[in-house]
């Protein structure tokens, strides 16, 4: 243990008052160099900065690994890995437990370690969790030392890096909160998971029409009707055309159906090279290059008078023909916006241009039916978008909990 000034967290239980003591991390941990030379283990690990350690072929759904693994280092529930490959959100690689499996094997390029007797280990996996080991260990990664994507940290170095500790029972106090905190994250996940494959479900079964609503009186409605998307739809007739824009008027379609949002302000305008249009609320915008990656949303009130280019363009939708949620959530579906590259043009990037898209295919109901098949969705995106702010919100606690409770 250092002589070094001794600190306190900003957040802390109020049975702990003794300052924190500063460390190596090899005073509190030791390396694992152990090889994988009998293969007791065939099940290649990567790092997720987001999923910790993960099987190679669940996250990449391959392997990218070696066909030899004799020589990786064979890695056991509950020990660290060091992944010094930095990206984006992680400018100085991370460091995650093995909780996931009971053994895995990590390229020597990994630096692996386990806890000592002497700390908690689940207060060391949260310590990781923060940033607060980034100022020690981008003192020995000098901007100069990187090597395509890879970190240059010895292990020494790394060894070396000095972090602060409280006692081994405000240790065990630190690392059961954070637990218990990332149990009711993964619960609330598990619910919103729940949520999203009934939802999955109930589309599967409304629009395959074995599931169909009634009137008011319980009669059936009548039959469905093969149409397209040009009895409802239509270009504009004038575009109006954008003038000394800011980054901050441009909109954007996300993936998978997630409909329309500010596009990132980084993004570069490309004014005089690129033309952009005036959007308004209600219209269906869609990226040409990417409808078959779900990349399409109706224009909210919020985004009305925004802009985007004529790769991202918007139609007008005449909503006394069709209900606007109905429509959404028919076209969402994957089994459908996915088999639509089969129409896509050009020997490049694909696209679907306004004339293709005006003739896909609808199945609609009468209007009455529509308007209940879109609000019965409605209340189910409803439940859904609060399940998702409830575990973001977690998210967001135990990150600003991880900022105060640790030095």
């Amino acid at each position: 243990m250092t002589n070094e000034a001794r600190v306190k967290p900003q957040l802390r239980f109020e049975e702990f008052e003794d300052s924190w003591s500063k460390l190596n991390l090899n005073e509190v941990s030791e390396r694992v160099k152990r090889k994988n030379e009998n293969l007791e283990s065939l099940m290649p690990l990567t790092i997720s900065g987001q999923y910790g350690l993960v099987d190679q072929i669940t996250y990449f759904s391959k392997s990218v690994s070696a066909k030899n693994l004799k020589n990786y280092t064979l890695i056991k529930n509950g020990e660290f890995a060091y992944n010094k490959s930095y990206s984006n959100g992680y400018p100085l690689g991370a460091i995650k437990r093995l909780d996931k499996y009971e053994k895995g094997v990590l390229s020597t390029l990994y630096i692996c370690f386990k806890v000592n007797g002497n700390n908690n280990s689940n207060f060391i996996k949260y310590f990781f969790e923060t940033t607060k080991w980034h100022k020690e260990v981008g003192s020995i990664a000098v901007e100069g030392a990187r090597n395509h994507g890879l970190l240059n940290i010895s292990v020494n170095d790394f060894f070396n890096i000095m972090i602060n500790l409280p006692s081994f029972e405000e240790q065990q106090k630190i690392g059961d909160f954070f637990s218990k905190l990332d149990r009711q994250i993964e619960l609330e996940e598990q619910k919103l998971e729940k949520l999203e494959e009934q939802k999955k479900g109930y589309m599967q079964q409304i629009f395959s029409q074995k599931l169909r609503f009634k009137d008011e009186d319980g009669n059936a409605f009548e039959e469905w009707e093969n149409t397209n998307f040009d009895y409802f739809m239509s270009e504009p007739d004038n575009l109006e055309k954008g003038i000394d824009l800011r980054k901050d008027q441009l909109l954007t379609v996300k993936l998978q159906g997630n409909g329309v949002s500010k596009a990132n302000i980084n993004r570069a305008l490309k004014m005089g090279s690129t033309v952009y249009y005036k959007r308004f609320a209600g219209q269906f915008i869609y990226g040409k290059q990417n409808f078959f990656n779900g990349a399409f949303g109706i224009v909210p009130k919020s985004l009305n008078n925004f802009y985007s280019s004529g790769d991202v363009p918007a139609l007008y939708i005449d909503y006394s023909k069709i209900d606007r949620e109905y429509f959404i959530n028919y076209i969402s579906r994957e089994d459908y916006y996915k088999k639509k590259e089969a129409f896509s043009t050009g020997t490049g990037s694909k696209r679907i241009h306004e004339k293709t898209l005006l003739g896909f295919d609808i199945m609609l109901p009468s209007i009455d039916e529509q308007e209940k098949i879109g609000d019965f969705f409605n209340k189910l995106n409803n439940f859904i978008e609060k399940q998702s702010d409830k575990v973001e919100l977690l998210k967001k606690r135990k990150q600003g909990f991880l900022q105060k409770m640790f030095v």
